[in-house]
């Protein structure tokens, strides 16, 4: 029983560190922020307000790149529910509020 329990606490372990590229039915953060890469590219140059609805694994993603948040960070995000994030571009980087709705 030792045996097993060490075993799978090696592998959470090896999961934490390597989360980023760590996968999952064959995806990682990383490749997940290569697809967004387009999409990105396409929010920079909008000039109007736009709502982004998605699954919390993109919406980490699109978080850590707006708000130059370092990529070893993506899945710790907090991305609650309950809550509207609002981020506005500014001089030195970009804002944050966030809301909660009910």
């Amino acid at each position: 029983m030792n045996r097993l329990r060490t075993r799978s606490l090696d592998n959470h372990q090896t999961i934490r560190q390597w989360n980023d590229t760590y996968r999952r039915d064959a995806r990682s953060y990383h490749d997940l922020a290569v697809r967004l890469e387009s999409v990105i590219m396409e929010l920079e140059r909008e000039k109007n307000d736009v709502l982004i609805v998605a699954h919390e694994t993109v919406l980490r993603c699109l978080y850590a790149y707006l708000l130059d948040r370092p990529a070893t960070e993506i899945p710790t995000i907090s991305i609650p529910r309950s809550c509207l994030i609002e981020i506005t571009p500014s001089a030195y980087g970009c804002k944050e509020s966030r809301m909660e709705i009910n």
